[in-house]
């Protein structure tokens, strides 16, 4: 009987149990919040990174028309997109990344389609580079015509 008096000894009391609960109680409150903060800069980061990728959407269709964006006729290109949602959809739409996913393929993306550097300044062309130009001569009879 001696070795269960020493069990119920040990064993805590309810008001430090209650104790405990409330500890816990106040943690569980504490992690609460700071999940709400986090979520909160999760859905803005991501709000960022989708206005990033539509941005690097829309730059793409303009490059690739070679227009301005001034010059773009919305309801045509709605209608064409349109037209072709199943083909386009078939080749430029994956499987859904986490945000974080899709941010580093746009990042990947926009590195890809910079310019390359060459290390000169833009100013100065490389003559190796030019293309084969028609002396003057030949551009006054050119002229003629």
């Amino acid at each position: 009987m001696s070795a269960n008096r020493r069990k119920g000894l040990n064993m805590p009391t309810v008001s430090e149990i209650d104790g405990k609960l409330d500890e816990l109680k106040r943690q569980a409150a504490a992690l609460k919040e700071q999940r709400k903060v986090a979520a909160a800069k999760e859905r803005e980061q991501a709000r960022k990174w989708k206005a990033a990728t539509l941005a690097a959407i829309g730059e793409t269709v303009l490059k690739t028309l070679g227009a301005d964006w001034t010059a773009i006729d919305l309801e045509g290109l709605q209608g064409w997109l349109a037209d072709n949602a199943e083909d386009i959809r078939l080749m430029a739409v994956t499987d859904t990344r986490t945000p974080m996913e899709a941010k580093e393929v746009l990042d990947a993306f926009k590195r890809s389609s910079k310019p390359k550097r060459t290390g000169k300044p833009d100013a100065v062309e490389d003559v190796t580079e030019m293309p084969e130009t028609i002396d003057m001569a030949e551009d006054e009879k050119q002229a003629d015509w």
